[in-house]
């Protein structure tokens, strides 16, 4: 995760209102990507009734404007990262398995 979004040209990726991988996401799931740019973006979150529980493993917390960076920044990480992270780890598995049975 923490190597996503190296080497943006996007001035926002960098401002500190934008958080890390924002832009990969809206390249992978531009609705999705769209749609927590203006999360971060606009005032009055907590009348949309989020919560972190959106996020699976996430503590139940609504939404506000005080979170809402941390809240996207989760999320962020868990579509591009934490749900694939068993997938990933089989693949890991059955290549080193298949080195040792050389």
């Amino acid at each position: 995760y923490k190597y996503l979004a190296h080497g943006q040209d996007n001035k926002l990726a960098h401002s500190s209102a934008m958080p890390r991988g924002l832009d990969d996401l809206k390249r992978y799931d531009p609705d999705v990507g769209a749609s927590l740019e203006w999360l971060l973006e606009n005032s009055g979150v907590e009348h949309l009734g989020m919560d972190f529980e959106d996020v699976p493993g996430e503590k139940p917390q609504p939404v506000n404007d005080v979170n809402k960076a941390s809240f996207v920044r989760r999320k962020i990480k868990y579509i591009l990262v934490g749900c694939r992270v068993k997938h990933l780890e089989a693949i890991r598995s059955g290549f080193w398995q298949s080195l040792m049975d050389l």
